[in-house]
């Protein structure tokens, strides 16, 4: 189902972001140089506009393979809901290593959101740096919010502010 003829942009974008505000953990996709998929479990803060940050070792697969190839597909959701009020997402856009500005302001929304998990000093420290994801589109699946049985995909545009 696309946001043509379905529910009001703003519902979609307010699912959005109480999926993003109840998860905890996402799973990242890269692909590598080679063509091959990839996922990675990952603790994630995001922003009012949609954008989503991960702290993670630079030597990792994942950071690897985008080194070479920003696309990167995002999902989170709930594995313990029950079929009566299932909810989840799927984000497609681009992620990349955030700058060092940018990222101390990050750790400090990760902070806030996760004061329960140890942070990194700060970015580029212990072999770790801040990544963000940008969200080309999404598909949102929000029985209770939207629609029974179905998901709603939505574009955003490179100034689209998510809202």
């Amino acid at each position: 189902m696309s946001d043509a003829g379905g529910p009001p942009r703003a519902e979609i974008i307010s699912a959005l972001r109480t999926i993003l505000a109840s998860g905890r953990l996402l799973t990242l996709a890269t692909v590598s140089p080679d063509g091959r998929a990839h996922a990675n479990i990952a603790y994630f803060a995001y922003e009012p506009d949609l954008r989503v940050r991960i702290v993670s070792p630079v030597d990792t697969e994942h950071s690897r393979n985008l080194e070479t190839n920003q696309s990167a597909a995002v999902t989170v959701f709930d594995s313990r809901q029950d079929r009566t009020a299932r909810r989840g997402v799927q984000l497609f856009g681009t992620m990349s290593l955030l700058g060092a500005e940018a990222a101390e302001g990050a750790l400090v929304r990760f902070a806030e959101r996760f004061a329960d998990v140890p942070q990194p000093a700060s970015h580029g420290h212990s072999g770790r740096a801040i990544y963000e994801f940008v969200p080309e589109r999404a598909k949102v699946f929000d029985e209770e919010l939207l629609i029974a049985g179905d998901y709603v995909a939505i574009d955003f545009g490179r100034e689209d502010d998510g809202s």
